[in-house]
């Protein structure tokens, strides 16, 4: 059994698949009931090989693999599903790369940019570029018809925003806020950040878990427990780590 975080309902949903990383593993369910319909987007294989999958979810059981959206040079990764279940945005590799852990590692932040794809329609999906980052996340308002969405740039220590509409066009990304001087690590540290869906907290894992306040700029605590990869729920009050 794996446990994958739930974009789109207020539950926990545990599947039996293939190995995978669960950081490249995101779900969105349409239908909270024994037999959930909806769908699943992943990174299959490894290194620079890695492509965005998707398998139909109905009535709590997959149906045929597709090939998510159309691969680039580099590795596909980081994937989150908008609210509304229209929208992927996912990290790509801007070339083949060997660095620390292997090929296309995922912790070389620098090496990756930001695209989108929409999602509910013919797939393969054509992915469109917004711009240098890593690991993005939607905003709570990303089941509207314009959507946030957030995302990281290392190289600036910083997170980014942009809007997203409907044809696929975007906003000039502006910064919404720089990293802060976490309590719980030092910033040259390879953090893996993600902010909450209304913009006001940071969960991030150096080497030991914590949740930054924007509004207050104050750390709220630590968790030793936590996992690599923390994910929010959609409601901005539970981390999934």
């Amino acid at each position: 059994k794996t446990q994958i975080r739930v974009k789109g309902s207020y539950m926990k949903l545990l599947l039996s698949l293939p190995t995978y990383t669960i950081v490249f593993i995101a779900c969105f369910i349409v239908q909270a009931a024994e037999s959930p319909n909806g769908f699943i987007v992943w990174a299959e294989g490894s290194g620079c090989d890695r492509e965005l999958k998707f398998n139909r979810l109905k009535n709590g059981k997959l149906g045929p693999k597709q090939t998510a959206v159309k691969k680039g040079i580099g590795a596909d990764m980081w994937v989150e599903i908008s609210f509304d279940g229209k929208w992927i945005a996912f990290s790509r590799a801007i070339e083949r790369f060997k660095w620390r852990y292997g090929e296309c590692d995922y912790m070389a932040y620098e090496k990756f940019d930001i695209y989108i794809a929409r999602i509910d329609g013919t797939l393969s999906a054509k992915p469109i570029k917004i711009g240098h980052g890593y690991w993005p996340s939607w905003g709570d308002d990303s089941y509207k018809t314009a959507k946030t969405l957030y995302f990281n740039v290392f190289e600036k220590r910083a997170i980014y925003k942009t809007i997203i509409k409907p044809n696929g066009s975007f906003s000039t990304p502006v910064q919404h806020t720089e990293w802060p001087k976490f309590t719980y690590g030092t910033n040259r540290n390879r953090y893996t950040i993600e902010i909450s869906p209304n913009g006001r907290y940071i969960a991030y894992k150096p080497i030991k878990f914590g949740i930054w306040d924007i509004k207050e700029k104050k750390d709220l605590g630590e968790n030793f427990s936590g996992s690599y990869f923390p994910s929010w729920g959609p409601r901005s009050k539970y981390v999934i780590s």
